[in-house]
């Protein structure tokens, strides 16, 4: 089939110069002036210095608000029906990653297009640059700007899309791990809630800690103490001398900081409760927005990529090193209780009695008479994947009785994503 493909839209100003860290700020409308949307834009900036498991070979800009449109061609002057929307929001875990992930036009024309589904994928801020925050009431720096950056990408596709043969009343967002929380949360939020229909949320939900955690605010003072702009006595004073300052800098200071944490909750950027953008609680921002029909769910083994298969990265320190996995056991199974998930700074003389319990609770139902790496191993990916995937889903979908909800669990195995040295086969993120 023939297909229509516009990469690069711009959809905001760029946020560069005076407009870093600040909310979005809309085009300026130029009926004269063409855009030439043939080759893919830079990604965001990252919130490291990459390697390579993070896409080492992308260039970087702050000049990085654009999206990508695919839509099946249609033929000037002919009337045909506007088309129902799919948008793109990508996952990274508010860190990395971009639009880019989804650059491949065949299998969208494949899968959407030919079904008669326009198709856009949004570029927005992430890491320092978009979720830094020194905190509610500093509402100049209070954060979240990667979603303000959605939220004016939202309302470009709801004013222009007609343009391309798209429906601005049948505009579903799609997202999956911290783009499905992305989702959830713009499906919520008094800004973005009625710029959408309907949403795909894959393995990622808005009652997981990255949905919205106040370590955002000690990692941006960290940061921004190494910039040497913390003694700045306003918040104002603090945002000009950040704007000063080049990203090579800011990732001189990111090497100080680390890129992520050995912690259940890995992210060190990411959303905030801001009294602006997330005003409420989220329970009662679901009590008070419409339903919206609603696909969610999750793979069977969500964690089981990146705690076997990939290792740790820049990205997180979760994972189990291959040297590691043949003498895994019982004594491995809870010093990784002790040193990833109950932590002493955290559970104090609790800590002991709470790692006996969790490991009686995993460890003895269920139970084959031959214990081997492998059943201390899977369960440690069933108990990761309760605590990051299915408890958070289970509680969204508790909050949401009433909603039009469609549930899934996909346990689908692609044997040729696992290598053949790990036992366990089943479906992942």
């Amino acid at each position: 089939m023939n297909v229509d493909i516009f990469f690069g839209i711009p959809y905001a100003q760029p946020p560069v110069g005076d407009l870093r860290f600040e909310k979005t700020v809309p085009l300026i409308q130029n009926e004269t002036q063409t855009i030439y949307a043939l080759e893919q834009p830079k990604v965001c900036v990252q919130h490291h210095r990459m390697d390579n498991w993070t896409w080492d070979w992308y260039q970087y800009s702050e000049d990085c608000l654009y999206l990508n449109l695919f839509s099946p061609h249609r033929i000037e002057g002919q009337v045909e029906n506007l088309l129902p929307i799919l948008v793109l929001v990508y996952t990274g875990g508010f860190e990395t990653q971009s639009m880019r992930r989804y650059k491949d036009f065949e299998d969208i024309g494949r899968k959407y297009l030919s079904k008669g589904i326009l198709v856009i994928a949004v570029q927005f801020r992430i890491g320092f640059l978009g979720f830094s925050s020194i905190g509610y009431p500093h509402q100049q720096l209070a954060g979240n700007f990667g979603y303000w950056d959605i939220a004016e990408a939202l309302n470009w596709i709801k004013l222009n899309v007609k343009a391309f043969g798209g429906d601005p009343e049948r505009i579903t967002l799609f997202g999956y791990s911290a783009g499905s929380t992305a989702v959830t949360t713009l499906g919520i939020s008094p800004h973005t809630r009625d710029l959408f229909q309907q949403s795909i949320q894959m393995s990622g939900s808005i009652f997981t800690s990255r949905a919205a955690n106040d370590r955002v605010i000690s990692v941006s003072n960290h940061l921004f103490t190494e910039l040497g702009c913390i003694s700045s006595s306003t918040t104002e004073q603090l945002k000009e001398c950040l704007k000063t300052k080049d990203i090579e800098e800011f990732f001189d200071a990111m090497d100080i900081i680390g890129s992520t944490i050995p912690d259940v909750n890995y992210d060190i950027f990411g959303p905030i409760m801001d009294n602006d953008f997330l005003p409420k609680e989220f329970t009662e921002l679901i009590n008070e927005t419409n339903p919206k029909p609603t696909i969610l769910g999750i793979t069977e083994m969500d964690p089981l990529g990146y705690l076997l298969i990939l290792g740790n990265n820049s990205l997180r320190h979760l994972g189990i090193p291959k040297d590691e996995l043949n003498e895994f056991g019982i004594d491995q199974f809870k010093n990784y209780l002790r040193q990833k998930i109950i932590k002493k700074e955290n559970f104090g003389d609790f800590t002991e009695k709470v790692v006996e319990h969790i490991s009686n609770f995993y460890l003895n139902y269920d139970k084959p008479e031959k214990l081997d790496n492998w059943f201390y191993l899977e369960r440690i990916v069933y108990l990761m994947t309760d605590i990051q995937f299915i408890i958070p889903l289970a509680t969204e979908i508790q909050n949401k009785q009433g909603w039009p909800l469609h549930i899934y669990i996909n346990s689908y195995i692609n044997k040729k994503l696992i290598p053949s040295e790990i036992k366990i086969k089943s479906f992942f993120n």
